[in-house]
């Protein structure tokens, strides 16, 4: 009869200890889809502002926002 009663205890006890596992293994992946969802976000944010800085120096209107060079790149100083 006691080895009966061991024989279906250890099956519980395995099941619990792998249940644990699992258990940590699911919030080990959870949190790391937290950091990887937040570095994409980050990405993403820095993305969306370079491209609208780029389209607003590409379409500008304003011509002081866009320099071009004439002639002299530089000044020429005579000595």
């Amino acid at each position: 009869m006691k080895q009966a009663k061991n024989s279906e205890t250890m099956p519980n006890r395995q099941s619990k200890d792998t249940d644990i596992i699992f258990k940590k293994i699911i919030s080990d992946v959870k949190k790391e889809n937290r950091y990887l969802r937040k570095q994409v976000r980050e990405v993403k944010e820095s993305r969306d502002a370079w491209k609208s800085k780029y389209f607003d120096l590409k379409n500008s209107k304003n011509t002081s926002n866009i320099t071009k060079a004439k002639h002299h790149q530089f000044p020429i100083i005579w000595v």
